[in-house]
């Protein structure tokens, strides 16, 4: 965290906040790596740059998938306002949830994806 303080604000920040986060999750210590989540979501807010912020937002849901948090995911998700990049984000979170087997959960996604090519990448596993 002393090396994420050094980061000025903006995206990288938010991004480096939410691995920080993801870590301390896998490593068991989901308590402490909310707060670090929330951080990131509130740096996310200060990003200008629709691309940058976009990029961040996306992180951050993939970061937060990984470590279980997806009500917080999806409703991050829910935040953006491209509906394809919105998709893509959903897609990634789908693809985080393949890779732990969890299929069922994975296809709770589709029904949010109106994109036929990214929603078949779910449906194929």
């Amino acid at each position: 965290m002393q090396v994420v303080r050094l980061i000025p604000e903006g995206a990288e920040r938010a991004e480096a906040i939410g691995s920080v986060a993801r870590a301390r999750g896998q490593f068991g210590e989901l308590d402490s790596a909310v707060p670090l989540f929330r951080l990131a979501m509130e740096e996310t807010e200060r990003i200008d740059n629709k691309q940058d912020r976009f990029d961040a937002i996306h992180h951050l849901i993939v970061e937060m998938s990984k470590v279980g948090r997806l009500a917080d995911a999806f409703t991050l998700a829910g935040g953006i306002d491209d509906q394809y990049r919105q998709s893509e984000a959903l897609l990634d979170m789908g693809e985080v949830l393949l890779g732990q087997e969890k299929y069922a959960e994975a296809l709770v996604l589709t029904d949010y994806i109106p994109f036929i090519e990214l929603r078949a990448q779910i449906f194929g596993p």
